[in-house]
């Protein structure tokens, strides 16, 4: 898990990104949400996660369900 400061940084890259670049990226909406859910705006994250997965339901960006697994409290 990386450091909040290098989280907060990276949201503020990719959120440029979002603005300048291309605000239709599933990728970049799914980073935005694994920082978000990284710094506990957990609900926001998995909202931004479930939009990518609109925008491309090709991939399943599954980071959240597999950390969510590993560390136990995911929904069984």
């Amino acid at each position: 898990k990386r450091a909040p400061e290098s989280l907060t940084d990276a949201l503020a890259v990719i959120e440029k990104g979002l603005q300048v670049c291309d605000p239709l990226s599933a990728d970049l909406w799914a980073e935005r949400g694994f920082c978000l859910y990284d710094l506990d705006r957990k609900d926001e994250g998995l909202r931004c996660v479930a939009l990518a997965r609109e925008m491309n339901p090709d991939e399943p960006y599954l980071e959240l369900e597999i950390r969510e697994l590993l560390s136990g409290t995911g929904d069984e």
